[in-house]
């Protein structure tokens, strides 16, 4: 009886060993997870805001892509947040930014660079703003997504002369 209780001691014990790595490793891959989240896209004629079907966009760090419906919406989903190392070292950032480039026929391409993306949520937004072909002189649209003001106003506060 006591050769079976020091067995099913024995037992217990790798048991408790196995469980007790299991969560570790559970634990440290959570804690080094990717944040990921997702964007819900709006294409538009940047001169009559008429939604544009049909427009290819893509996350270029990632790579999602997907095609716009018929009211120009296209979603974006698993899009991994990638901080912007300014503020993420200055003041911290709960969002991650993301370089978005749209193409339709009879529009130049679009490039939106720092979209912003929120951890576990659907963003509802950004629109962008596409320009027909051959009206305005240039072979692409670039756009820049600043951060929201609460937190460039504590960036810039940490700069500002004594």
């Amino acid at each position: 009886m006591l050769i079976i209780f020091y067995a099913m001691k024995d037992k217990r014990i790798l048991i408790i060993i196995i469980a007790s790595i299991a969560l570790l490793i559970a634990a440290l891959s959570a804690a080094n997870g990717i944040r990921r989240g997702s964007l819900r896209v709006q294409t538009v004629n940047a001169y009559t805001m008429e939604p544009i079907a049909g427009a290819y966009v893509v996350v270029a760090e990632c790579k999602a892509s997907a095609y716009t419906d018929s009211l120009g919406f296209a979603y974006l989903n698993d899009i991994p947040l990638l901080p912007n190392k300014l503020f993420a070292d200055a003041i911290g950032c709960a969002w991650g930014e993301a370089s978005l480039f749209a193409y339709a026929e009879g529009y130049l391409p679009y490039a939106l660079l720092h979209a912003a993306v929120y951890n576990n949520t659907l963003r509802l937004g950004p629109t962008l703003y596409l320009f027909p072909e051959g009206e305005t002189g240039v072979n692409v649209t670039t756009m820049i997504e600043s951060p929201k003001e609460a937190d460039m106003q504590r960036l810039i506060e940490l700069y500002r002369p004594k």
